[in-house]
């Protein structure tokens, strides 16, 4: 139940931790400088070292522990179990699901809006058309070109409720919907050929 309120379950690659210790995992922060010039037949080539450090991911525990009487449960005409399991899953769901987007990486883990940088300052206004108040097609554009060429082959976008509103309505100069609701077998949407994820844990379009 908790996979149901907030997209990032689906999306993200799940680690066992048996024992919560935290994983040390090496990373690459800078390409080899220098290198991949042309080096004439017997000549020296030329050295170039990679930057190369590591980040250790830290396990939080998220949970939520519900007390009802015997007799309740006894006499319940209903599968009160998956009544209360459904409940404490969709508020398990929407609190991690918070923490995976904003927590700082001490207290919670390293959510992806706080650890992340902007990639394109949007240009619209609080009085724009429907098509300019504070986001425009033009902003999702600069957006999308602002990672590399091998991470938006791999991205996806991720947006609140009132941001997957704005994008549905989108249109290009022929007047056709630029958001794409997929096909039947493959109800994904997607943006610029991304899949787009709508999240409840993002803030709404403002300034």
């Amino acid at each position: 139940y908790m996979r149901t309120v907030d997209p990032i379950w689906d999306m993200a690659e799940v680690i066992d931790t048996p024992t919560a210790a935290p994983f040390v995992y090496p990373r690459l922060t800078a390409d080899a400088a220098g290198g991949g010039t042309v080096t004439a037949e017997g000549g020296g080539i030329t050295v170039a070292d990679a930057t190369i450090s590591n980040i250790t991911l830290n396990a939080f525990r998220y949970a939520s522990i519900q007390p009802l009487s015997y007799q309740l449960w006894r006499d319940a005409a209903f599968d009160l179990t998956n009544l209360l399991a459904k409940s404490g899953g969709r508020q398990i769901g929407i609190a991690a699901g918070s923490a995976m987007a904003f927590a700082n990486g001490s207290t919670g883990p390293n959510g992806y809006v706080a650890g992340g940088s902007a990639g394109a300052t949007a240009t619209g206004t609080a009085s724009g058309t429907s098509f300019d108040t504070f986001f425009s097609p033009a902003d999702i554009v600069d957006l999308y070109h602002s990672v590399t060429p091998a991470w938006r082959a791999v991205g996806s976008w991720m947006v609140a409720n009132s941001a997957m509103t704005k994008i549905r309505k989108f249109r290009d100069s022929q007047g056709m919907f630029q958001y794409d609701p997929g096909i039947a077998g493959q109800p994904q949407p997607t943006l610029l050929g991304r899949p787009l994820y709508e999240s409840p844990s993002l803030a709404a379009v403002a300034s």
